[in-house]
């Protein structure tokens, strides 16, 4: 898929509606990669160029049951902070089964539920009792907490695209390895870097002037798998709508024509014959959107008037 494009202002504007209050990048912030055997822990600012974050941090740690393990605090400034490039820090883990989050620092004085404090959250092995059980990152389809077997010798839980977690040989330090089946049929939801911002080209085919005895047929093409949804109109020539038809939807494939067939009716028909007697000409107007399957899904419009004619 092309246009792997930052949409950084979408991920910018993503904050908490409750307090403590989470600046944009608190929200860019993720938990990257975690080994239990060698005890570390990386984190990885997702907006290309990083950001500063000017608050106080905790990286923490829990079990399976989401009990307190192990935390480590980072006073602002933070040593990651504008960092385009994984952190690595120590960290005591549980060995089987464990959950690890980057928090804002708590305030003792604070009743607010811990979750909010939590900003993003991975966990391995049983994970009983999800800390997080959502990611608090911007977008239309809420991300469940990551959560990876328990890794083996030399492996590590690894955060995926579609913000999924995978086991894979460690690769601390560096850019996490790709595992396909972590992600198969899901977009790219979790990696700015690398989403998909492009529209897709749609292509939209209808008669030059439409026979009013004859269904309305149009045609549609997408060159990506996503959705097409259709609606429109027959407008008389004071500009009133005469008839109305959709919203239509239809699911497609990549470069597959997509068929609609929109009969009209019997009183449409006697009005625009009878119109046309009395010299006044009848419009349709059809608007046509394309959308892909991009977590912030891309959309493509068209609209087209041609005439109806007896």
């Amino acid at each position: 898929m092309t246009g792997r494009n930052s949409f950084a202002a979408v991920l910018v504007g993503a904050l908490l509606a409750a307090a403590p209050a989470a600046l944009a990048s608190d929200h860019n912030m993720r938990l990257n990669e975690i080994s239990p055997s060698a005890g570390f822990v990386e984190l990885l600012d997702v907006l290309p160029g990083g950001e500063s974050l000017p608050r106080d941090y905790t990286v923490r740690s829990y079990d399976g049951a989401g009990n307190d393990f192990a935390a480590q605090d980072y006073p602002a400034p933070t040593p990651f902070a504008g960092s385009t490039v994984p952190f690595v820090l120590s960290l005591a883990l549980p060995a089987d089964s464990g959950q690890v989050c980057f928090e804002a620092a708590r305030r003792p004085e604070s009743t607010l539920p811990l979750d909010e404090y939590r900003l993003h959250c991975m966990g391995y092995g049983d994970v009983t009792n999800p800390v997080k059980p959502r990611m608090d990152i911007s977008g239309p389809r809420p991300i469940a907490m990551p959560v990876a077997p328990t890794p083996g010798p030399g492996q590590t839980v690894q955060r995926q695209p579609c913000g999924t977690a995978a086991l894979a040989a460690a690769t601390r330090g560096a850019e996490n390895a790709e595992v396909r089946a972590a992600c198969a049929g899901r977009p790219v939801c979790d990696d700015p870097r690398r989403a998909d911002n492009t529209k897709p080209h749609m292509t939209v085919k209808l008669p030059r002037a439409q026979d009013v005895d004859r269904p309305f047929r149009v045609k549609v093409t997408l060159d990506e798998p996503g959705e097409v949804e259709l609606h429109g109109s027959f407008i008389t020539a004071r500009g009133r709508p005469l008839f109305v038809f959709g919203p239509l939807r239809r699911e497609v494939r990549s470069n597959v024509t997509v068929r609609f067939r929109i009969p009209i009716s019997r009183r449409a028909t006697r009005k625009v014959k009878r119109d046309a007697r009395r010299g006044k000409a009848t419009r349709a107007v059809l608007a046509t959107n394309g959308r892909d399957r991009a977590c912030f899904r891309n959309v493509t419009h068209s609209d087209r008037v041609i005439a109806v004619v007896p």
